[in-house]
């Protein structure tokens, strides 16, 4: 799968230095793996109510990472990653008009 906007990722990681690992394991397993359905997608990640269209990937309270994603294209955009203090799921769904959680499996 191809991943667009990274450098709101490698920002993210020069401000955020502890993140650094955990990020580049889940951008790994995003370029290296094709998802062509939300099951395929749930082998790597945890999720709930996951669907094409706005994803929030969550790792263990520490980060979200906001992203478009199409299984047809094989496209994630990333749109925004928050950490936890700064992640407002109520006002995410009024920005993005929708919200679909995943967690990253350890």
């Amino acid at each position: 799968m191809k991943i667009y906007n990274l450098e709101v990722l490698d920002n993210f990681k020069k401000k955020h230095a502890q993140s650094r690992k955990k990020l580049d394991l889940w951008k790994c397993r995003i370029e290296e793996n094709e998802y062509k359905t939300p099951n395929e997608l749930a082998d790597f990640f945890k999720y709930s109510n996951l669907s094409e269209g706005l994803v929030v990937f969550k790792d263990n309270n520490d980060y979200r990472i906001v992203a478009c994603l199409n299984y047809e294209r094989q496209s994630l955009f990333i749109k925004e990653i928050l950490t936890h203090e700064t992640y407002n799921e109520v006002k995410l769904k009024e920005k993005y008009n929708c919200l679909i959680i995943c967690h990253t499996k350890s």
